[in-house]
């Protein structure tokens, strides 16, 4: 499906790291599914600007503290880890005089290849599995979340909006290196920005700051062969407009109603060139098995009359005892149309 064409299987998807253990894993791999395994295509380490972590636990949760000792003074962001993610609750931006602070330090970032460990990724669960690079933020994605915060943001957009666009002008040099690797490396597909939320972002800052390095990043890695997308999990319907206009292939995680307000009968509609890797919603899952097999039926049936879209697991579960259930209803949902069609043939 990635590659353009239309599954010729049951196409369930899970992200390796919802996986609870290798038996699950080996399951779902008998009942067909496709593995995908988050990996990387480059290291990311700093030339001269030295970094120290510290993990402590804080009311039973595990926060990082990591300080960059930069020409210009420290800097300190504090993130929760939960979920195999990293969660920031403290960005390294706090005031005016952390810009140049900040300045030197996104500059200071260099990328090494990390082709070999990616292609043993890729290899992990055979023709099984596929590995999937890290997604490339958007500069103004990493400034609002990375490193200001939305609520720094709102302030220093108001009052110092020139640094901010410095700032952005310096992320998005750095993403451009960042792609150069990208489309040398050996990846199938790359996700070149997402997690949107218009009440946040606004359509002048979508138009202005998104939807072109979007654009830029998406044609450069299609020239070198890739698959390029957006992870979209979110209200999508406010993106709809602007989302058909961007050249990208393929949306990732896009996860309807209950949780968002896109169904995915309306995707296919509004963005008929592109293909979706679908989210069961995981608020399903908090009303048992049989509502996960009726939703993840429902969705499989839309997907196999599309022939544009795959089913299946991307985002964090309250429990991942349904994950086998939902690769099997999509496998059987397959196999009933599939002998429905071929009976209609005879």
């Amino acid at each position: 499906m990635v590659e353009g064409e239309a599954p010729d299987q049951a196409p369930f998807l899970v992200w390796d790291n919802k996986i609870p253990d290798s038996g699950t894993a080996g399951r779902l791999v008998e009942l067909g599914a496709c593995i995908i395994v988050k990996s990387a295509v480059y290291e990311t380490k700093l030339r001269s600007i030295p970094k120290q972590e510290t993990i402590c636990e804080e009311d039973g949760h595990r926060f990082v503290h990591t300080t960059y000792d930069t020409p210009y003074g420290n800097l300190t962001d504090v993130s929760l880890v939960s979920s195999g993610s990293l969660w920031r609750q403290k960005p390294v931006f706090e005031s005016s005089e952390d810009y140049e602070r900040l300045f030197a330090l996104v500059s200071d970032y260099d990328y090494v290849p990390a082709f070999d460990r990616f292609l043993a990724d890729d290899l992990r669960y055979g023709e099984s599995g596929v590995a999937r690079p890290a997604t490339e933020k958007s500069p103004m994605f990493e400034i609002l979340y990375d490193y200001m915060g939305i609520a720094n943001f709102a302030v220093e957009w108001e009052e110092r909006r020139d640094l901010v666009i410095r700032l952005f002008e310096i992320l998005l040099e750095k993403r451009r290196e960042r792609l150069e690797m990208v489309r040398r490396s050996p990846a199938r597909f790359v996700i070149v920005d997402g997690n949107i939320e218009m009440s946040v972002v606004g359509e002048d800052r979508l138009e202005r700051f998104y939807a072109p390095v979007i654009a830029e990043a998406a044609e450069f890695l299609q020239a070198g062969g890739k698959r390029t997308g957006l992870h979209l999990d979110g209200r999508n319907r406010p993106l709809a407009a602007a989302v058909s206009r961007l050249p990208i292939d393929l949306v990732e995680s896009f996860t309807p109603p209950p949780d968002c307000d896109m169904s995915l009968l309306e995707a296919l509609d509004v963005w008929p060139g592109k293909r979706f890797m679908v989210n069961i919603p995981s608020s399903v899952h908090l009303s048992g098995a049989e509502a996960v097999r009726a939703v993840t039926a429902t969705l499989a049936e839309q997907a196999r009359a599309s022939g544009r879209a795959a089913i299946g697991v991307m985002e964090d579960l309250p429990f991942t005892d349904h994950l086998c259930l939902a690769a099997s209803v999509v496998k059987d949902a397959w196999a009933a149309t599939s002998s429905a069609r071929k009976g209609q043939s005879e």
